[in-house]
């Protein structure tokens, strides 16, 4: 609840977040829900829509998540599909699920380099893709999980808030966070009423110069009615445009490919229908044309449904004939260390674009003279301060044998497995003594007793089950002598 983004996500939202159990929660009439269930009332329904037409149960299913999710986002993903009573075969990279359709559209070409531009309601992804006549594969991700559709919407809705108290002299977000739960509703009730206005003139003013945003009765009788061009929205959201081109020049470079060598410019989700957008594209590639032989809408859905077809009967790999699909982990993973006199530095084990599943380990030594114990604190990124990074989790390794600083050697290991779920590991070498985290467990990840008690007598998952057994520990004990770690060699493993 204390994240700066989350806070201002949350003045425009039309619902209330409040604390949960295990972290932040939507307040519905008094009754405090995780993301985690919500979004497995979604899913349950949507898998009912589905049988329905296709007249067959369905249990098995692949969820899509943008390609820049972290590590617990994914694992909040996977729970969400459990809690519907759903057997998750796979959690897909949505520009890898994009990257499928647009191969079936030409199966048989040879080997092409292609940029995914997937700019949905919520996230950007950019990847960089080679694709042959029988594989599919990732080579660089980008992205930002805070930039799309809902942004431009923001973006809207603060122009049209200021426009209206400029012109009437009141502030219609008044009871937004202070006075009666009455006054709140009423003032959330105002913003979704306002959101909704503002989502339909960002998609009129892709087909016409202006456009005007009219909310009867907005605010204490007083109409809202602001007529904005399309030039004026695009200043609006500038800044947002140049970030993500700014992102597709770093996946290009992450990639090790020039602009020159991409073959095909695939554009997917509604928001890449602005037609700013798609003129910022073109300059960049120096007026290459764009690919529009699939869907933006129904790409990624499309996309999944075959890798569902392929991990669930021989008849479809046989029909789809892919030899492999292989994505790869959007950012570096590493832990905190002590390292050339400076402590907090962040130490990659796993490279940012490494083919998934992977699987790498480093050896390091203890720092203190008869250290007992070491902490491994886990992240995601890649800033060189391992606190400027994502922080995912964290365990402690103990009865370390007494011995003078640096003897004793610790073994971590990082894998990342098909559904992208980081699993960590530290062993003293010399007892053989280690312990284990799979990260999907913590950081405020749901308990196993939450998801029991939402899942109530359902039978819980051997995933689940697995889960529950992993360490955590408590944060304050961070703090404790002798939780560093010297870095000493790197060994890498070569995934299979």
């Amino acid at each position: 609840m204390g994240d700066t983004q989350l806070k201002n996500d949350m003045t425009y939202w039309p619902f209330k977040v409040a604390q949960g159990d295990s972290g932040p929660a939507i307040d519905i009439s008094g009754k405090y829900y995780p993301p985690e269930e919500i979004a497995s009332y979604l899913l349950k329904q949507i898998v009912q829509d589905a049988s329905t037409y296709l007249r067959t149960p369905i249990k098995k299913v692949v969820i899509t998540v943008p390609a820049y999710f972290t590590d617990g986002q994914r694992a909040a993903t996977l729970d969400a599909g459990e809690l519907a009573g759903l057997e998750v075969l796979e959690i897909l990279n949505e520009p890898t699920a994009a990257a499928i359709a647009y191969k079936l559209e030409r199966f048989h070409e040879e080997s092409r380099n292609v940029l995914i531009f997937d700019m949905g309601g919520g996230t950007f992804d950019v990847a960089v893709i080679n694709t042959d006549s029988t594989s599919i594969e990732v080579l660089s991700v980008d992205g930002d999980t805070h930039l799309g559709g809902e942004d431009f919407d923001k973006a809207l809705m603060h122009f049209c808030l200021k426009r209206f108290q400029e012109q009437h002299k009141v502030n219609p977000l008044v009871g937004n966070n202070l006075g009666t739960k009455t006054d709140k509703d009423v003032t959330k009730q105002r913003l979704r009423r306002l959101q909704t206005k503002c989502e339909n003139a960002k998609v009129q003013l892709s087909f016409a110069p202006e456009t005007t945003i009219s909310v009867d009765s907005f605010y204490n009788g007083i109409d809202l009615l602001i007529t904005i061009a399309r030039e004026e929205f695009e200043k609006l959201i500038e800044s947002l445009f140049n970030k993500a081109i700014d992102i597709v020049d770093r996946v290009l470079k992450d990639a090790e490919i020039s602009k020159r060598d991409i073959h095909d410019i695939v554009l997917i989700g509604g928001s890449t229908r602005i037609p700013r957008v798609r003129e910022l594209i073109i300059e960049f590639f120096d007026g290459k044309a764009l690919n529009h032989t699939i869907s933006p809408d129904e790409a990624v859905a499309y996309g999944s449904a075959v890798k569902a077809a392929i991990l669930n009967g021989d008849q479809s790999k046989k029909m789809y004939n892919f030899k492999h699909i292989r994505d790869v982990i959007p950012r570096s993973l590493g832990i905190r260390t002590w390292m050339f006199d400076q402590e907090g530095q962040f130490t990659v084990i796993i490279p940012k674009s490494s083919k998934i599943p992977a699987e790498a380990m480093q050896e390091f030594r203890t720092k203190l003279d008869n250290q007992s114990a070491v902490e491994i604190k886990i992240f995601q990124g890649e800033e060189r301060m391992a606190d400027d990074n994502e922080y995912l989790g964290e365990f402690i390794l103990s009865e370390i044998p007494p011995a003078p600083a640096g003897q004793e050697v610790i073994e971590v290991c990082m894998r990342v497995n098909n559904m992208g779920i980081l699993h960590v590991t530290a062993v003293c070498k010399s007892t053989n003594g280690s312990e284990t985290l799979i990260v999907s467990e913590n950081k405020g990840r749901l308990s196993a007793e939450t998801k029991k008690r939402i899942a109530g007598n359902k039978k819980i998952t051997k995933t689940n089950k697995e889960n529950s057994d992993m360490p955590t520990l408590p944060h304050q004990q961070s703090q404790k002598k002798g939780g560093i770690l010297r870095r000493l060699t790197t060994f890498k493993k070569t995934p299979k």
